[in-house]
């Protein structure tokens, strides 16, 4: 989430956001049919009807069982349930920093803009 009343979203320079993607190891695995998907995040409330409308549909156009919920909760209780790995994403319109990467024990993390909101 950008926002004007924050200047540091240069945080995320390409060449650190290259080295992230290297480091992400990302595993695939055939869901059987008895197997369900879960997707859950929570964050900031701006962007939630979005992603109630994609989650809606990614689950009625699956050919696999999937239950995906985003809570409207704010940008730091989204980041803090990230941080605890209660959800699989969070949202905010606060970046976060090293300190709270250092927090992740070691857990690969991307974090990019995706919405512009006024």
């Amino acid at each position: 989430m950008l926002s004007v009343k924050r200047q540091d979203y240069c945080y995320s320079s390409i060449e650190k956001l290259n080295s992230k993607q290297a480091e992400l190891a990302l595993t695939t695995t055939d869901l059987k049919a008895s197997q369900t998907l879960e997707l859950h995040g929570s964050g900031t409330t701006n962007p939630s009807k979005y992603f109630w409308k994609v989650m809606g549909l990614l689950q009625s156009r699956l050919q696999s069982p999937a239950k995906m919920s985003y809570r409207a909760v704010g940008s730091s209780t989204g980041k803090q349930e990230f941080i605890a790995n209660v959800n699989g994403f969070g949202s905010g319109d606060i970046p976060m920093f090293q300190k709270d990467e250092d927090q992740l024990a070691g857990t690969a993390m991307l974090q990019f803009p995706f919405c512009i909101g006024t």
